[in-house]
């Protein structure tokens, strides 16, 4: 974030520091809006929610004590179960939010064990110019944030202190929905293809809201869909065409953005956008939550 400072003294003023002020919102905003709509969207491909990189390492949650929140976690992970550890590979653009300045971050690969926080840190560069009192005095200020896998002394957070602004903002947004019921209730449904587990659902005033949490120990590989579980009839928005949101199914290494498909016959299938090269039901977990409008 820049900022142009001032002093008394007769301090010079270039064009710079005009386009400097004018630009702090334009300069910003875009980055910050298109992150947001990002966060709006199931983590697919070429970024990560805060959700699934708080499965890895600790990110902080939404409550007064947090430090600071992102934008949204903007990178990538890779993991390595065999050493214990993963790679972030943050991406150019991304924005953290500390003290209620708007910092932006380059792009940077940091390597972390399982569990181990990773750090933001954060800087500053100055810009000095002659007074026309003859004192040298700070005018222009550049303020930044790293990202690094070791502490600082100065200026650092842990990613335990901060949290992520989609879910702060979801849960301001959950916070004014009534909930009709406040238990989840569980649907009786007819496994397929080795699959056990809860299927749950609760209802709100405008959607469904299903909890599915299943496995499966079939290793036959399958070509297309793969059937999951048959409703009985007793499905809560009836019989028509629809799907769930985007998850991740296909195993850790090679895992497919995939949805659950729900035909008018009543049985659930798990459909993938792209079919890994191994495609069965003991690789394809599911453990989602997601809405049905009414």
């Amino acid at each position: 974030m820049n900022k142009v400072l001032f002093n008394n003294g007769g301090q010079p003023v270039y064009l710079d520091d005009l386009e400097t002020i004018q630009g702090l919102a334009s300069d910003v905003l875009p980055g910050v809006l298109k992150q947001l709509v990002r966060s709006a969207i199931p983590a697919y491909g070429f970024w990560t929610s805060g959700a699934v990189l708080g499965n890895l390492v600790p990110l902080g949650s939404v409550s007064p004590s947090a430090k600071g929140f992102f934008i949204t976690p903007y990178c990538t992970i890779s993991r390595n179960d065999d050493t214990k550890k993963v790679v972030l590979d943050f991406f150019e653009g991304g924005y953290v939010c500390i003290g209620n300045e708007l910092l932006e971050y380059a792009a940077t690969k940091i390597e972390v064990a399982y569990g181990s926080p990773f750090y933001v840190i954060v800087k500053k560069d100055y810009e000095t110019r002659i007074l026309d009192n003859g004192e040298v005095a700070k005018c222009k200020e550049h303020k930044y944030a790293v990202i690094s896998k070791d502490p600082s002394e100065s200026d650092c957070y842990s990613s335990a202190e901060l949290c992520s602004l989609a879910d702060a903002i979801y849960n301001i947004v959950s916070a004014r929905r009534k909930i009709v019921e406040e238990k989840w209730t569980k649907l009786s449904v007819s496994f397929m293809n080795g699959y056990s587990g809860t299927v749950e659902y609760r209802e709100t005033t405008d959607s469904y809201r299903f909890k599915i949490n299943i496995a499966s120990g079939d290793t036959t590989e399958k070509t297309g869909d793969i059937d999951l579980f048959d409703t009985l009839g007793k499905w809560p928005f009836g019989f028509r065409d629809t799907v769930s949101c985007l998850f991740g199914a296909g195993g850790d290494d090679e895992a497919s953005p995939s949805m659950i498909f729900f035909s008018q016959d009543g049985v659930a299938l798990l459909h993938p956008l792209v079919k890994p090269d191994l495609w069965y039901p003991a690789n394809c977990p599911v453990k989602v939550i997601f809405e049905i409008p009414k």
